[in-house]
């Protein structure tokens, strides 16, 4: 099974307040939706089994767009995480996330241990 797991649930300070509008920098677009980052990431990977993205700033307006913008058949294949603590352990926890959406039970008693010792090592917990 191939999987694709991305984060996208950062604030983006700078460039929020350089546009002056509270949306995710993933999918913002000018003119066309389809010119997004996400979008682009997402296409890459239409064939893979299971797309995994993680989001937290302004999450609502990211499944809004993953909603109106991708096909069925691609919304099928995602998997939309919500990171609740976005703003205080970054992307390292939304990472972790991922993965425990996407390990099942068995490899998380083998790797769980070993993801909270390198979250540790990196002050992210």
């Amino acid at each position: 099974m191939k999987i694709f797991l991305t984060t996208v649930a950062g604030c983006s300070t700078r460039f929020t307040q350089s546009i002056n509008k509270k949306i995710p920098k993933s999918i913002y677009y000018k003119n066309v939706p389809q010119s997004t980052l996400l979008y682009r990431m997402v296409n890459t990977v239409s064939n893979y089994d299971k797309i995994v993205i993680v989001g937290g700033y302004c999450c609502n307006l990211l499944e809004e767009y993953i909603n109106q913008v991708f096909s069925s058949k691609i919304k099928d294949k995602i998997c939309l995480v919500y990171n609740d603590k976005f703003d205080l352990y970054g992307s390292g926890w939304s990472l972790f996330k991922g993965l425990v959406l996407v390990l099942d039970q068995k490899l998380m008693k083998y790797c769980l241990p070993k993801v909270i010792y390198i979250l540790v090592k990196a002050n992210l917990v």
